[in-house]
């Protein structure tokens, strides 16, 4: 910053005469308001640091998506058409089996009222009485008098509560509608059926039997890790804080499915290598376990899928362009399912394949689902160099 000082006389220089300047260095003072680092506060907005990277669950689940949704409800409606089919060609027995059922327990109704009306309990309190001689004469004179005061008293309520039965009865004759008889007598052919069944014989069976396997819950799969015979995990399973889930469990395709993280020093790949010991531990077939390395992870974590049903005996999914449909030439086109149902697609435009397997192995059936997509249609003329093998379906040259 530059300032003017008067020159000799106190006069101050004018415009024509040659100016004094003179540089004056400006310092900033402390005006102590600074804060420390420990002393200063939180900021007032949340703070959303470190969950950039946090995966969402979907908000529709994956059965329910619209790309499956017509599975899920052509899965649906057959297993209950199958379950009309099934119940309504057993109904006449059904109803017979309730009739005879109802009139058991209208006997057997019937004769608990009569026993519990005759107290039949004080019938053995007089015997005991009277067996034991003379010392239990007063006993078993108190026994009779309390007997017959408790058999009429209840024998009363049992007159009292017919009478009013068969006025209630004639009530219904003169008032109720039809669908109240309906109702009534429904009713009551329940509470007799109940009282007439036998137990663990029940009426209706199930049309289909489920196949006896624990769903897997936490419990299960810890235990089923347990039994690896890994020395971390049985560590943190014994007397650490145990395996930590990621996800819960949660149903995935015709599966479940589950995200967790293994122990320090325990990786993926040494579950995968262990998949035949894991689905013992878990008590399902060895095609329906199927543990995997979760991408872009640490390697402790792993991605357990367990199926509801052996998968080499399940129905095979049909091509989605057997029929109908289109695809994208120059992206993927539908080549395979995983083992969890989903799609996989292939690249066909500029790429060669090479299958390779044992006889049988389905090498044959593998090569022409691509060339579907190239089958030869008025604006496209495809050239292929497997002149030599034609297959049903395929483009051929």
């Amino acid at each position: 910053m530059t300032t003017e000082h008067p020159g000799p006389g106190g006069q101050t220089p004018g415009p024509g005469r040659e100016h004094l300047a003179e540089v004056v260095p400006l310092r900033a003072e402390d005006a102590g308001t600074e804060t420390a680092f420990g002393q200063a506060t939180g900021p007032a907005y949340l703070d959303t640091s470190g969950t950039g990277d946090a995966r969402r669950h979907p908000v529709i689940p994956e059965h329910l998506r619209r790309d499956r949704i017509r599975q899920t409800v052509t899965e649906v409606a057959g297993l209950h058409w199958y379950k009309a089919r099934y119940h309504g060609f057993r109904s006449p027995a059904y109803a017979a089996k309730t009739l005879w059922y109802a009139i058991r327990g209208l006997f057997r109704l019937s004769g608990q009222l009569v026993a519990w009306a005759n107290w039949a309990d004080g019938w053995v309190l007089e015997s005991l009485a009277v067996a034991a001689g003379r010392s239990g004469h007063h006993d078993a004179m108190n026994a009779h008098t309390q007997g017959r005061k408790t058999r009429a008293t209840r024998w009363q309520i049992v007159g009292v509560s017919a009478v009013a039965a068969v006025a209630v009865l004639l009530a219904m004759v003169r008032w109720l509608p039809w669908w109240g008889w309906l109702a009534a007598v429904v009713a009551a052919v329940a509470v007799l059926t109940r009282h007439g069944a036998p137990e663990g014989k029940p009426i209706i069976r199930a049309a289909i039997v489920p196949t006896a396997y624990q769903p897997p819950t936490p419990e299960v799969i810890t235990r089923a890790l347990g039994s690896l015979g890994i020395a971390a995990i049985n560590a943190v399973v014994k007397d650490g804080p145990g395996l930590g889930f990621v996800s819960d469990v949660h149903r995935d395709g015709d599966g479940w499915g589950v995200e967790l993280d293994l122990p320090h020093g325990v990786t993926a790949s040494d579950i995968i290598r262990r998949r035949e010991a894991l689905a013992s531990g878990l008590r399902r077939p060895h095609s329906a376990t199927w543990p995997e390395a979760v991408p872009h992870e640490h390697a402790g974590r792993l991605f357990l899928w367990v199926g509801r049903h052996d998968l080499s005996k399940a129905k095979p999914v049909p091509y989605p362009l057997l029929k109908t449909g289109t695809a994208d030439v120059f992206g993927h086109v539908p080549f395979a399912t995983s083992p969890r149902g989903l799609g996989v697609g292939a690249p066909l435009f500029e790429t060669n394949y090479v299958v390779g397997a044992a006889p049988g192995q389905g090498k044959t059936g593998t090569v022409p689902c691509p060339g579907w997509m190239t089958r030869p249609s008025p604006t496209s003329r495809p050239r292929c160099g497997c002149c030599a093998l034609r297959w049903t379906g395929a483009a051929r040259c």
